[in-house]
């Protein structure tokens, strides 16, 4: 019997009980980041010492689905960790299968309702099919999984896990394609590796590298282990401790062209940071993430501030659409930001006269879990409450960061009023686009409250021409859930370079943020 049917034999005919939820308290890190990025790392004289073992605490109880399956699933495993993410977006899809079929194409043909994962490597595209597949086994929907055509393999209530073809498929009857559902992953994990499975005590670990450094899963498990709490701390220690010092490293040289240079390869725009094993072609791969940055700026205003400004203005001259250029403006325009005030931003597209603008103020940012978000639903258990349904008024004007992991089209938001909402992006993309999908969420969750959306772009003052048009974003009417007139807005705000200086060397007072 092969792989594929003892699947069949253990899911569909016995309905085996595999899935086990369990309520953990995961260890979260007991600090927060000043920048928005990830979560600040403890620990300031990194001169001597390195990295110290980061302070834990209990901060929440998460359910965790774990599936014992005796048959060895896809991606090689007998055990699979089920984020619970995986529930949420198996229970959306489902909710739009059940909805009437209105997808037609001009000759009245039903359009297939197809739906693609994407992310980065290590994040969970192929574990989230293989919980796809357990579901539907479970089930016992029709489901095919596929590695290539020649090698589909169906289930359903006559094949019991059959190696079929595409030409197989694409000649079934018409009902029965209607319920069948083709899972398909195109880069899947090798079926020989296969590790132990992992401990909770690892998950505990793993979670925390993952909160600190931000970099996916299976990086961290490259390059900090998470064997034993001994073997953690001291490679944590090993490879942030090496950062700081090569950071510490760059802000000390006197040379600004070896800075430039070094800088470069530390901010390097990959995935990884592959460092050559002696004696061998392999090598270990080390996180390369937006954290870096973070730390890099944090290091340089403690130690050599305006050395630090120069380095920023030196690479935003010679090398302005460099990924260091853009982690470090990022890190500056969350510094201003959070440092509260008075802004005036201009609304797009900047042609008409006399310019239309938008005045607005935020308070003061404080560094407190509170103001932190990992999503859209989180940050609405947060911010309404729950006897009125309104937004809690001693919110307005507060800032939110989003994890930076979480949402790629914005970098954290404020609630000017119980109807409006800023967007702030930090950017110097000029053909940056905002994805619908950041947006939908937030629609899908203050639908009944938002009646205004305000993106607000935070870009260079020395470039402003630059930022003179609105971006691609989503209609107001493609956004999910939204029962009530909803106006969405763009704006610039220009950061100017002696905006940073100030941030570089504070005074009492509370900047201002008119730069116009």
């Amino acid at each position: 019997m092969s792989t594929m049917e003892q699947l069949y034999e253990e899911l569909w005919v016995n309905r085996s009980q595999v899935i086990k939820y369990l309520t953990e308290d995961i260890l979260q890190p007991d600090y927060w980041n000043p920048v928005g990025m990830q979560t600040t790392l403890p620990g300031q004289d990194t001169r001597e010492r390195g990295f110290p073992p980061p302070p834990l605490k209990m901060f929440e109880r998460q359910i965790v689905a774990i599936q014992r399956v005796k048959s060895r699933v896809p991606v090689g495993k007998r055990i699979i960790m089920a984020r619970m993410e995986y529930r949420r977006i198996m229970q959306k899809i489902k909710w739009v299968e059940k909805r009437p079929v209105t997808m037609e194409d001009k000759f009245g043909q039903r359009i297939l309702r197809d739906y693609l994962v994407t992310g980065h490597p290590g994040c969970g595209k192929s574990m989230f099919l293989t919980y796809v597949l357990i579901y539907r086994l479970l089930e016992r929907e029709p489901t095919v999984y596929r590695r290539n055509d020649s090698r589909c393999y169906l289930f359903d209530e006559r094949h019991r896990g059959v190696l079929v073809d595409s030409a197989f498929l694409f000649n079934m009857n018409e009902r029965t394609k209607r319920h069948l559902w083709i899972l398909t992953d195109a880069a899947i994990t090798d079926p020989q590796e296969v590790e132990e499975p992992i401990t909770n005590a690892q998950i505990v670990r793993l979670y925390t590298t993952y909160m600190c450094l931000g970099p996916t899963a299976r990086v961290c498990l490259r390059s900090i282990t998470i064997n034993d709490n001994e073997d953690f701390y001291n490679t944590w220690e090993a490879y942030v401790g090496a950062l700081d010092r090569e950071i510490d490293a760059l802000i000390t040289s006197p040379d600004i062209s070896i800075i430039k240079n070094a800088s470069e390869s530390l901010f390097l725009n990959k995935m990884l940071l592959i460092h050559p094993m002696s004696l061998s072609t392999e090598g270990d791969a080390c996180i390369s993430t937006r954290w870096i940055a973070n730390r890099f700026l944090q290091i340089g205003l403690q130690y050599a501030p305006q050395k630090c400004f120069k380095l920023y203005q030196h690479l935003s001259y010679e090398s302005p659409r460099s990924l260091a250029t853009e982690w470090l403006f990022k890190a500056y325009g969350q510094y201003w930001l959070q440092s509260g005030g008075r802004f005036v931003a201009e609304w797009l597209p900047a042609l008409s006269k006399p310019r239309q603008l938008l005045v607005f103020n935020l308070d003061r940012f404080k560094y407190h879990p509170s103001y932190y978000f990992t999503s859209a639903a989180a940050l609405a258990e947060q911010v309404i409450d729950h006897y009125t349904e309104e937004l809690v008024p001693n919110l307005f004007r507060k800032y939110f960061i989003p994890y930076g992991r979480n949402y790629s089209s914005f970098d954290a938001l404020s609630f000017m009023s119980a109807d409006t909402i800023v967007l702030f992006e930090i950017t110097q993309e000029k053909d940056y686009e905002i994805q619908p999908q950041d947006i939908q969420d937030l629609g899908l969750h203050f639908s009944r409250l938002i009646k205004n959306i305000h993106i607000v772009y935070i870009i260079p003052a020395d470039r402003r021409q630059d930022y003179s048009k609105v971006r691609t974003i989503p209609q107001a009417s493609e956004i999910r859930a939204v029962t009530q007139q909803l106006t969405i807005r763009q704006f610039r705000l220009a950061m100017a370079d002696h905006q940073m200086q100030e941030l570089a060397f504070p005074s009492s007072s509370v900047p201002e943020g008119e730069t116009l």
